[in-house]
C-alpha cells in the first residue's frame, strides 16, 4: 500500500504530524534549526538541503527518523503504529521538502506584500531566525512613523489539522509578542498548490491598521 495518496499527500497526515511535533525532533536541540541552515547556505535544491541538514544536524535523517519511531513506540502504544518506512518519507517531507518550499513561500508572501503595498511607505520584512523562534512570526511591517505596524506568520493549510497543543504553543509565542510591542501577529496560509489562501483578507486587515495610525 502507497503512503502517498494520487496527488502526493501522506494517507496518514494528521497522525503522521501529531506523531512528528509531539516528539519535538525538529527542535534544534535534537536536529537543527532548518532555517538557519537554509539562511546560512541557501542551498539551491532538495539533495542540498539534505547533504547539509546530514552534515550539520544533531541526528541526520536516518537517525531522527528512528528517534520518532522508537518515541512512538513508548508515548503512542495500543494506537495505529506508522513503519519505519513511512516515517521515514514523512521526517524527508517535513525537514527537507516543507522547509524548502517554507522559505520560498515566505519570500514570496514578502515580495508579494511589498509590490501589494508600493504607494504606501511601509516595508515587509523577514524577520531573524531567533526572532522568528521566540515569537512565531515570519515577517514584520513598519513605516517611518511605526518601526513596528503587525507581524504574520506564514503555514501551510495542513497546519490546521496539528494537535492543538502544537497550535496553542505558537499561539502563546503569538501573544509574548502582543504583549511586548502591542502589535498583532495575521495568519497567512497557503494551499498545496503553493497559492495564498487568505492574502487579500490579510491585505484589507493591514490598510486597516494604516488608517488607524494616520487618524
Amino acid at each position: 500500500m502507497s503512503f502517498l495518496t494520487t496527488d502526493g499527500k501522506f494517507r496518514n497526515e494528521k497522525s503522521l504530524n501529531l506523531l512528528f511535533n509531539s516528539s519535538r525532533v525538529n527542535n534544534a536541540s535534537k536536529t537543527v534549526y532548518m532555517m538557519d541552515l537554509k539562511n546560512r547556505f541557501n542551498p539551491k535544491t532538495l539533495d542540498e538541503l539534505e547533504a547539509l541538514f546530514n552534515q550539520y544536524s544533531k541526528m541526520n535523517l536516518d537517525e531522527a527518523s528512528q528517534y520518532v519511531y522508537d518515541f512512538q513506540t513508548v508515548h503512542f502504544s495500543g494506537e495505529s503504529r506508522h513503519s519505519l518506512e513511512e516515517i521515514k518519507l514523512f521526517v524527508y517531507d517535513v525537514f527537507i521538502r516543507r522547509s524548502m518550499r517554507g522559505g520560498d513561500m515566505e519570500t514570496k508572501a514578502k515580495n508579494h506584500f511589498n509590490a501589494t503595498f508600493s504607494g504606501d511607505t511601509i516595508t515587509f520584512k523577514t524577520v531573524p531566525t531567533d526572532f522568528d523562534s521566540k515569537y512565531a512570526v515570519d515577517l514584520v511591517y513598519g513605516n517611518s512613523t511605526a518601526k513596528c505596524v503587525g507581524a504574520i506568520q506564514i503555514k501551510p493549510e495542513t497546519y490546521k489539522g496539528v494537535d492543538p497543543s502544537i497550535i496553542k504553543r505558537d499561539t502563546d509565542k503569538n501573544t509574548s509578542f502582543t504583549e511586548k510591542y502591542d502589535k498583532k501577529v495575521h495568519w497567512l496560509y497557503y494551499n498545496s498548490s503553493g497559492q495564498f489562501s487568505n492574502f487579500y483578507e490579510i491585505v484589507d486587515i493591514i490598510k486597516d491598521e494604516l488608517n488607524t495610525l494616520k487618524k
